[in-house]
C-alpha cells in the first residue's frame, strides 16, 4: 500500500491535507496511459490539471484536424475513476 494511501486509512482526519498522486490518461482514440501521474491536493486542483491538460491537448489538434473527440479519464494510485472530462471539437470555416 502507497504511503499516502495508509496514512489517510490511519488517520481519516487528516485526509483532505495529504496529497495523493493521480493518473490522467488521454484518450484521442488511441489511449495513452500516464504512468507517472502527479501529486494533486485537492478536489479543485485535481478538476483544474485536468481541464487544462484537455486544453493543452486540443489546441495542439487544432492545427491539422477539423473535428477531435478528447478524453482525460483520472484514477487516483489505486486505480480508482476519479474524474473523467469530454471535449468534441468542431472547426468549420465560413
Amino acid at each position: 500500500m502507497p504511503l499516502f494511501s495508509a496514512l489517510r486509512a490511519a488517520y481519516p482526519e487528516a485526509a483532505p491535507a495529504l496529497p495523493s498522486r493521480y493518473y490522467f490518461d488521454i484518450s484521442d482514440g488511441t489511449l495513452i496511459r500516464d504512468e507517472i501521474g502527479r501529486e494533486i491536493d485537492t478536489p479543485l486542483g485535481l478538476r483544474r490539471e485536468a481541464l487544462r491538460i484537455i486544453t493543452a491537448r486540443a489546441a495542439a489538434e487544432a492545427d491539422d484536424a477539423k473535428e477531435c473527440a478528447l478524453q482525460v479519464a483520472v484514477r487516483d494510485e489505486t486505480g480508482t475513476p476519479r474524474l473523467a472530462i469530454r471535449l468534441v471539437c468542431q472547426v468549420e470555416e465560413v
